[in-house]
């Protein structure tokens, strides 16, 4: 994590970015509130634009500390000429999450220029058949933070990997059998909804990650389509 301590304040409302960090699969902010609002709802624009990644934010659990809280998107920033990614972050809304509810509406910006830890290439077969599946790995990489797993799946749309009551696609297992703890998984059509067809519909990209093990050798299990495929995974010290 880089160290900040940058103030924004709305109508007597203040949020401070005290720190952040970032790979090339993740994107982690946290702010402190004065007064304890909610949970930050941003954006977050580098030198190319917006980073269109899905997102999470959650109460940051320290004892003593009621007021801090983290944003994360599922997805890395692009750096600028001088290696660095340049970030506009704003915040237009903080959603309560007491029993009470409801939005704190505002405006909060930030700008800082953030280092993004490189991530290290993993083996893995380009294409692999999933039964009636076609996978084709687009990154296996490991970053500081986590295992990150980007697929297309020809034969399958997105409610055929993560819809309700399916099992999961992929899983990393450590050599117990024992899942590692997912950070994110999700999948989405390949396409823009407009160029959407009936037979487009059925290629999916995925996008997993899981939080770094410790230093050892894990699989990726895939399962669907009538198949089960695994891939090895060495995680250094």
């Amino acid at each position: 994590m880089t160290p900040f301590e940058l103030a924004s304040t709305d109508n007597g409302r203040t949020v401070t970015l005290i720190a952040a960090y970032a790979d090339t699969a993740r994107t982690v902010l946290l702010f402190r509130e004065n007064p304890d609002m909610g949970l930050p709802n941003a954006s977050i624009d580098d030198d190319q634009g917006l980073i269109n990644a899905s997102s999470s934010a959650g109460p940051v659990r320290t004892p003593g500390v009621r007021r801090d809280y983290y944003f994360a998107l599922d997805g890395g920033p692009r750096p600028g000429a001088d290696g660095l990614a340049h970030l506009a972050i704003s915040i237009s809304g903080l959603n309560r999450w007491t029993p009470v509810g409801g939005v704190e509406n505002g405006n909060w910006a930030f700008n800082v220029a953030l280092n993004v830890q490189s991530g290290q290439a993993l083996a893995a077969p380009n294409q692999f058949r999933l039964g009636a599946w076609k996978v084709t790995v687009e990154t296996l990489e490991l970053t500081p933070a986590v295992v990150h797993l980007q697929a297309v799946v020809n034969g399958a749309s997105p409610e055929a990997l993560v819809g309700p009551g399916r099992g999961a696609f992929v899983e990393l297992i450590d050599a117990a059998g024992n899942p590692v703890r997912v950070v994110a998984s999700g999948a989405g059509i390949t396409v823009p909804k407009a160029q959407l067809n009936p037979m487009n519909y059925q290629n999916s990209r995925t996008n997993d990650e899981w939080l770094r093990p410790a230093a050892g050798t894990y699989r990726l299990r895939f399962q669907g389509g009538g198949g089960r495929y695994e891939i090895p995974v060495v995680v250094g010290p």
